[in-house]
């Protein structure tokens, strides 16, 4: 509870109640029992069903309310100079003689505005130009697609010409031409968010306009019709999008509700069958598999489903095929078709860390201390070897910017060793606490290194996890009431200005930004070692109050309070 605020919580509840029917919730400290149903039998095929009646009831029904309510300001917005894409994840060759027949109509007037219909009775129009949805379709598959591949390629070509040649009012007995372009409209809405250097008037309407339609789509989500497979890929475009939003309960809303919609499906427990459907499925369970553990590594949450469960084999890393993209002739400066071959590898690294990320989580709850020393030293090992694999680079290929860069494994270390030395108030003056400490040092370097050089584009947790880092730095400093050491006073100086950056394209990002100014400044002016003045206590705890019902760490949230706690509160 101490996660989200009273009301949020009593929501989900009531939600994942009627989602699985009877199946038992347990609370954070313990165990789910597995769903008993199997995996489903309609993983095969990711197109619509024909001739096959899907009840309305049973654990398979997912709510309409399935996307929190959209909030305005529920955007963070980042520009292309901080979000480049990592072109050591894909290679793009110039076609001499594409064939853009297809295009040739809309070819003549690139820049015409096209319409896009909103459902309901109060349609809304989204004004989206060729050249724009050409752009958000490059940012996204260069951007996101390489890390999270759970999209058919060829399947979004399609929906993006359909879209592109007006194909918007399709008769409702072509539904798949349909679902191919309600996914278009997906795509514009995650890659609007993506591509916006800032929400100025007419970019905030526009996005805005393309998320209310993407809440109309949520059909597809809630359509038995659809595969289990197209509406898991449905619910991971919401969750890419909250990713890079900017409210922790949205985010863990729409992931948590996708896992379980994944592990009831069976997407958990696939069995490699040679054809393209099942390898599709697999690479959207590992997916959203990474995905929930970037939720739970920030939140400490224990993973789920447990590891045990989980039969469905890695993805076999190898050659992609390579790709016509129709909309990469569309985009401003462009004069040739391109061929992509996108290169899975960094997909592939990562699902081995994210494996040792709910080992750690797991692991971390109910470890005997005697235990604890010999699974540190195990993990710390594991974790040097994946993060200097020679493997990661594929193709005898090195990458020099990015996440796949050395740097970027490097911070993904950091973060893993930040997670794996579990802070004991109790023993602050531990071994274990140092070694904490100086892994939180390490992991703020090498961000800062990373956002300085602008090659990772930073999305909310990556915000919400510095922020968490330097208050666990500040509370250890704090407790042991001593001067503050100069690498660890450069390191929250560091963290301090990495949440400046994020304020500057979040407003939700201020709060936090100002709470850990001041207790960092509180610290390091103080006279006695050890003391936050009243004054800075009664400032900060109002933010503190705010940050907590934002959602943050239970460990975070005790440190907060007692930070903030004034004399006599106790």
């Amino acid at each position: 509870m101490a996660l989200y605020s009273v009301h949020y919580i009593e929501s989900l509840e009531a939600r994942v109640s009627d989602l699985q029917h009877g199946a038992t919730v347990a609370t954070a400290g313990m165990s789910l029992d597995q769903p008993i149903d199997g995996p489903s039998q309609q993983l095969g095929d990711p197109r619509i069903t024909n001739g096959f009646s899907n009840s309305r009831s049973g654990p398979d029904q997912l709510e309409m309310t399935f996307m929190a309510p959209l909030d305005d300001s529920n955007n963070i917005i980042y520009g292309l100079d901080m979000l480049q894409s990592d072109e050591n994840l894909f290679s793009v060759s110039d076609v001499a003689n594409h064939d853009t027949s297809a295009n040739s109509a809309a070819h003549s007037e690139p820049a015409m505005p096209i319409h896009v219909l909103g459902q309901g009775s109060a349609p809304t129009f989204a004004e989206v130009s060729v050249h724009e949805g050409a752009v958000f379709f490059q940012v996204y598959f260069e951007t996101i697609h390489p890390r999270y591949p759970f999209l058919d390629v060829e399947e979004c070509s399609r929906g993006y010409q359909d879209w592109r040649m007006g194909e918007i009012f399709l008769s409702s007995t072509d539904a798949w031409r349909s679902y191919l372009v309600k996914m278009a409209r997906e795509i514009f809405a995650v890659g609007s968010l993506l591509r916006q250097a800032k929400l100025d008037g007419f970019t905030r309407q526009q996005h805005h306009n393309l998320m209310l339609q993407a809440q109309a789509d949520q059909t597809i989500l809630t359509d038995h019709s659809y595969k289990p497979l197209v509406r898991l890929q449905a619910m991971l475009l919401y969750a890419i999008h909250a990713l890079h939003g900017e409210s922790t309960p949205r985010l863990g809303h729409i992931i948590g509700v996708a896992m379980r919609f994944a592990v009831m499906k069976g997407f958990h427990r696939l069995v490699q069958d040679g054809t393209a459907e099942t390898a599709m499925a697999i690479k959207a369970w590992w997916c959203i598999y990474m995905l929930d553990k970037v939720v739970a590594i920030t939140l400490c949450i224990p993973p789920y489903p447990p590891e045990e469960w989980i039969t469905t084999p890695a993805y076999a890393n190898g050659l992609e095929p390579r790709y016509i993209m129709p909309w990469s002739s569309d985009v401003p400066g462009a004069t040739t078709g391109s061929t992509y071959n996108f290169n899975l590898s960094y997909y592939a690294h990562m699902c081995r860390i994210r494996q040792i990320h709910s080992k750690i989580l797991s692991a971390t709850q109910t470890m005997a201390p005697e235990a604890r020393a010999e699974f540190t030293k195990e993990t710390r090992a594991a974790v040097d070897k994946w993060s200097q694999d020679g493997q990661m680079y594929g193709y005898g290929r090195v990458n020099t910017e990015g996440y796949a860069s050395s740097l970027g494994l490097t911070h993904v270390a950091a973060i893993t060793r930040v997670i794996l030395y579990r802070l004991n108030p109790a023993d602050i003056d531990s071994p274990d606490i140092d070694e904490k400490l100086q892994a939180c040092c390490d992991f703020v370097g090498i961000f800062r290194a990373l956002q300085k050089k602008r090659q990772i584009p930073k999305h909310w947790g990556d915000m919400l996890f510095s922020f968490q880092v330097g208050v666990t730095m500040v509370y250890i400093v704090f407790r042991r009431a001593v001067p503050i050491p100069k690498n660890v006073d450069r390191a929250i100086r560091d963290i301090a200005s990495s949440l400046a950056i994020f304020a500057d394209r979040s407003e939700k990002a201020d709060v936090y930004r100002d709470c850990l100014d001041v207790l960092a400044n509180s610290i390091s002016r103080s006279c006695t070692s050890g003391t936050i003045d009243e004054e800075s206590r009664r400032e900060i705890s109002g933010m503190v109050q705010q940050i907590i019902e934002n959602g943050t760490a239970p460990d975070v949230a005790l440190m907060l309070s007692a930070m903030s706690q004034l004399p006599g509160d106790g």
